[in-house]
């Protein structure tokens, strides 16, 4: 990206000769960079990234999300930092070789979601707002259609092989027994297809 020796003041001034990792596993196309104790990132400014930090600043001690440290716009793109959170990924071989363990804090984390009150959350990130999203990635050209996944999926792939490591006794459909929901394939297939273009 080239903006990466051309960051705005308030930021280089918190990160500027700290050692950092990049990663890009998340395969967002964003420029990420971890630090000791925050993480950097970088992307193109959109309506729907104004409105994510918006949100997150509004969940901040409501659930256990990344601060914001700081964050500003130069020359079209959005520099976020934010607090590192401790923890482990979901995909982890420590959880993937716990399954009972793991499908548990999912579907804890989910019903921590749930209990939110979000009858004062700024913004809503509701289907015509992600479907607005979508059609602007694919316009322009941002879609990457080979690693992509939505919670569940990306479970039942992280247990199968697809990302070449197979784990006996994961059993995705565990989170929903768990989550005492009878799943909805029809749903679950349309937005993961919906997010295919993310």
């Amino acid at each position: 990206m080239d903006m990466i020796n051309d960051f705005p003041e308030s930021i280089r001034n918190l990160t500027e000769g700290k050692p950092f990792e990049t990663n890009d596993f998340g395969k967002s196309g964003s420029l990420v960079r971890i630090y000791e104790d925050f993480v950097l990132k970088v992307e193109k400014e959109r309506p729907q990234i104004a409105r994510m930090v918006e949100v997150m600043r509004w969940l901040e001690g409501k659930l256990p999300v990344p601060k914001i440290l700081a964050t500003e716009v130069k020359d079209g793109y959005r520099y976020l930092l934010m607090s590192k959170v401790q923890g482990r990924m979901a995909c982890d071989e420590y959880y993937m070789n716990r399954s009972e363990e793991l499908t548990t804090l999912l579907a804890e984390a989910l019903r921590m979601l749930w209990s939110i009150d979000i009858s004062d959350c700024p913004k809503t990130f509701d289907l015509s707002a992600e479907l607005e999203e979508a059609k602007y990635r694919v316009e322009h050209n941002l879609v990457d259609l080979d690693d992509i996944a939505l919670g569940y999926r990306s479970l039942r792939h992280n247990a199968d092989g697809t990302y070449g490591k197979f784990y006996e006794g994961v059993n995705p459909d565990e989170l929903f027994v768990k989550l005492g929901i009878e799943p909805d394939w029809e749903k679950i297939r349309y937005y993961i297809l919906l997010d295919e273009l993310f």
